[in-house]
């Protein structure tokens, strides 16, 4: 419950001066299972993350799909990233039965840190499933490991465009 806490005091504590140190990146999702994890930056600090995961608590593989505001710690390419989305699982054994079929509202707290073409993600995934047996709740928490496909560029520093005026 602290690292919670953790999260939220340093996300109302943080300015957003920088966007993150990538565009596009994939990987593994390891928790009690393994699961994939792919995320395309689609605003500065704004990404979209697919996870396609076996949640265990429920026995059956499904997708989430998350919108993900980031929020740099000191640089931008430590930072920490707060998401809301929508997931569904599905079961092999009962896929004619609804009753069997949960899906929800996704919502993600994380810390990840960028090196190169290195990412690695440590999050809590709180999620409300919705059935027709009604509305239950699970979680669970992940580190991942993704390789940064498409970079962003760096910006070139030079002496002489700061005092060059802005075109508006």
């Amino acid at each position: 419950m602290n690292i919670i806490r953790i999260f939220i005091f340093i996300m109302m504590n943080t300015s957003i001066l920088l966007s993150q140190s990538y565009i596009t990146s994939f990987g593994p999702r390891l928790y009690n299972n393994i699961g994939f994890s792919i995320q395309q930056r689609i605003e500065k600090n704004t990404t979209l993350e697919l996870v396609i995961q076996n949640n265990k608590n429920l026995e059956n593989p499904g997708l989430s799909l998350l919108c993900e505001q980031h929020f740099p710690l000191l640089t931008k390419r430590l930072n920490t990233y707060l998401g809301l989305g929508t997931h569904y699982f599905w079961d092999n054994q009962y896929l004619n039965n609804d009753s069997y079929k949960p899906f929800g509202l996704s919502t993600v707290l994380g810390l990840e840190f960028t090196i190169r073409r290195l990412n690695l993600a440590y999050d809590i995934m709180p999620l409300a499933n919705f059935n027709s047996n009604g509305m239950h709740f699970s979680s669970s928490t992940a580190l991942s490991l993704r390789y940064v496909i498409i970079q962003q560029k760096k910006k070139k520093f030079n002496i002489k465009n700061i005092f060059k005026k802005k075109n508006n």
